[in-house]
């Protein structure tokens, strides 16, 4: 519990490299937060963690699976996190502090992008939250996001596999506002840039392209909205 608000961690897990990783990374959230900790496998069965409850699912609902489950945990806040990142102390309440220090409402995270054109891989601007030191608005955030549970009430049928956090941001919630906060406590493991890291896949990534530049020129640009 921090500042008298509870916090539901889910995190995502299917590739098979991840597995022999998979336990420093649920440890590390269960040394920030004793509220819930929650490992969502599509993967081969794991079995039970300490300092976490393990779902075995029996179908693989895609990159929309913490999404699937965020409505049957009990924080104030779910925080949706990547299989590949190993948080340090304090990156929880810092998450928490930047969305406080964003204006307390919408989501936050770790990455994101300014979007200034309907081109994804073009005219985008990246943002990190171990290079900042102020909170930045932004269109999209992802890898680690936090939000009031209520903003997890949504209809998530169709979304794609590589666009669950651009569907978040800009089909569900476009006008919540968005930012990556300064967080400085985490590390990525070395495989979220291997092979098998999804923005490598040439298909994959004319999705995700497909999929923004459709929203921008749909929802973003006719509203005149700059983020």
């Amino acid at each position: 519990m921090i500042s008298e608000k509870t916090f539901s961690v889910l995190i995502t897990t299917r590739a098979p490299e991840r597995r022999t990783t998979i336990g420093e990374v649920v440890g590390a959230w269960a040394a920030q937060t004793a509220d819930q900790v929650w490992l969502l496998n599509c993967g081969a069965p794991l079995p039970a963690m300490k300092g976490a409850r393990v779902f075995n699912l029996p179908v693989d609902p895609g990159t929309r699976t913490d999404y699937s489950m965020a409505l049957l945990t009990t924080g104030d806040f779910v925080v949706l996190a990547d299989d590949d990142v190993v948080v340090g102390h304090g990156f929880l309440e810092a998450l928490f502090q930047g969305w406080q220090e964003a204006g307390a409402r919408g989501l936050v995270g770790i990455i994101g992008r300014t979007f200034q054109g309907s081109t994804y891989w073009g005219e985008t601007t990246f943002f990190r939250a171990s290079l900042l030191d102020r909170p930045v608005r932004v269109g999209f955030v992802g890898v680690v996001i936090l939000a009031p549970r209520e903003l997890m009430a949504f209809d998530a049928r169709g979304c794609p596999r590589n666009c669950d956090d651009l569907w978040l941001a800009m089909k569900t919630w476009p006008d919540e506002p968005k930012h990556v906060v300064p967080v400085h406590p985490y590390r990525n493991l070395a495989e979220a840039k291997g092979k098998s890291a999804m923005y490598r896949d040439p298909a994959l990534r004319e999705q995700r392209q497909q999929f923004y530049g459709d929203h921008y020129l749909k929802t973003y640009a006719p509203a005149g909205r700059k983020f």
